[in-house]
């Protein structure tokens, strides 16, 4: 179940411009670690 604090990181990657935002989850279950994808130019 995500936190507040885990919605807000997700939210401010978006709004920075990441692609593909998602939160793993550790071997207990926590939401850990937050990722996002900057969508950049193929190939460069």
């Amino acid at each position: 179940m995500a936190t507040a604090r885990v919605l807000a990181v997700r939210e401010l990657l978006r709004a920075e411009g990441f692609a593909d935002v998602k939160t793993h989850q550790d071997l207990a279950g926590l939401d850990r670690c937050t990722e996002g994808r900057w969508p950049g130019t193929p190939g460069t």
